[in-house]
């Protein structure tokens, strides 16, 4: 299943022990209607990210969601535990923008959602994982510099390096 690629990816590579543990996730359902949603398949991913996951989820925003999903969503939401559903949240408007940028860095976020990148229309895969004014550095260098370690590069740009 790519979710539990992709979330067991961002685990093993992307958060830093004991300095970034959880993530934040946003789910845009603009133009889906409430016959166009897999239920099937969405019980699947929250029965897999809770079990496999758990603990991992800071918040979540669903949103652009039409009247009839909004109002049918509490029947999705029961589908997670009490403490999961309290970092739910539901919007049809741009109210979610002021507390996402609390949370998010701006340079990370499209413009569609309050933040200052370019809105991706397609192509969504791989994300794109760049920082404005950081360079990426090749495994080679990485080695020369942090030997025997695994380097991680946390959000705020300072080096963290911890070995397996």
């Amino acid at each position: 299943m790519a979710t539990a690629y992709f979330c067991t990816f961002v685990v093993k590579k992307l958060l830093v022990v004991g300095r970034v543990e959880n993530w934040v996730m946003m789910i845009d359902l603009n133009d889906i209607s409430m016959a166009s949603i897999p239920i099937k398949k969405m019980q699947s991913i929250i029965g897999m990210t809770s079990l496999h996951f758990g603990g991992r989820l800071f918040r979540q925003f669903c949103v652009n969601m039409s009247w009839m999903l909004r109002k049918s969503s509490s029947v999705l939401l029961n589908l997670v535990d009490d403490i999961t559903q309290q970092k739910i949240t539901v919007h049809n408007d741009s109210s979610y923008k002021s507390e996402l940028v609390k949370i998010a860095p701006m340079h990370s976020l499209e413009r569609k959602y309050g933040g200052l990148k370019s809105n991706i229309e397609n192509n969504f895969w791989p994300p794109d994982m760049t920082m404005p004014g950081k360079q990426l550095m090749t495994m080679e260098q990485l080695k020369e510099e942090v030997p025997d370690a695994i380097a991680y590069f946390a959000p705020w740009g300072e080096k963290v390096a911890r070995e397996e």
